[in-house]
């Protein structure tokens, strides 16, 4: 849990720290390009230690098809152990993917049936010099 609000304040941190004119320019230029990002996804679909070693575990997330309750609880989290590895998106899968950056450090993936019944999100953030997953929710239908 203490990881978990750790993360929470360092993006909060570097979400909310609004830098002079001056530094703007070289803080744009030390971000991360979308182009950096997508390397590091494909990277951590084809490389399985690469992949644990960029996760935040206990991961905050949602297991697929979860039951009402533990939607509710909000309470679940990814560990080592329940970990499943994840693939590359398969483009013939029925679902369509979208990325959105939030900020210039943090991308929500989502991924949606085309019936528009079913859905999974990731949320990726730049720390430490480098990309991580920090959150998972699995395969659920979509609340509408």
């Amino acid at each position: 849990m203490n990881r978990v609000l750790s993360l929470f304040a360092v993006v909060l941190l570097a979400t909310a720290c609004k830098p002079s004119d001056s530094t703007d320019q070289s803080q744009s230029e030390d971000a991360p390009s979308f182009e950096a990002f997508m390397t590091f996804y494909n990277r951590f679909h084809q490389d399985s230690a690469f992949q644990m070693d960029h996760i935040l575990f206990p991961l905050e997330g949602l297991p697929s098809y979860a039951d009402s309750s533990m939607l509710q609880a909000r309470e679940f989290r990814w560990t080592r152990d329940n970990w499943k590895l994840q693939r590359g998106f398969d483009v013939t899968s029925g679902f369509e993917r979208e990325f959105t950056p939030v900020t210039e450090r943090i991308i929500v993936e989502r991924m949606v049936h085309e019936s528009g019944d079913f859905a999974m999100e990731r949320r990726w953030a730049f720390l430490k010099e480098d990309w991580y997953l920090i959150y998972y929710a699995g395969i659920n239908r979509v609340q509408q």
